[in-house]
């Protein structure tokens, strides 16, 4: 298993995408895009869109724990391209 943990990120604005950390699994890892993916530990505040998103396809199991968001336009947003009723 991977981690993503311990970022802080703030004060994006529209011009600069809007969204405070975008998460994706690392492709090169089989582990990461077939078995487990996680974030964890990221504060997010006042960005203009969400704070923390969660873009790609990834294995059957995504963890997102400890995930703080504070004056987000668009709160805290966890997003899945495939779809599949194992996300």
């Amino acid at each position: 298993m991977s981690k993503t943990v311990g970022n802080v990120v703030h004060s994006v604005n529209r011009g600069k995408g809007g969204v405070g950390a975008i998460i994706t699994p690392d492709y090169s890892s089989a582990t990461q895009t077939d078995v487990c993916f996680e974030g964890s530990g990221i504060i997010a505040y006042k960005n203009h869109y969400q704070g923390v998103l969660w873009m790609g396809s990834a294995g059957p199991k995504v963890i997102f724990s400890n995930m703080t968001g504070i004056d987000n336009g668009l709160g805290l947003g966890i997003g899945s391209i495939r779809g599949d009723s194992t996300h």
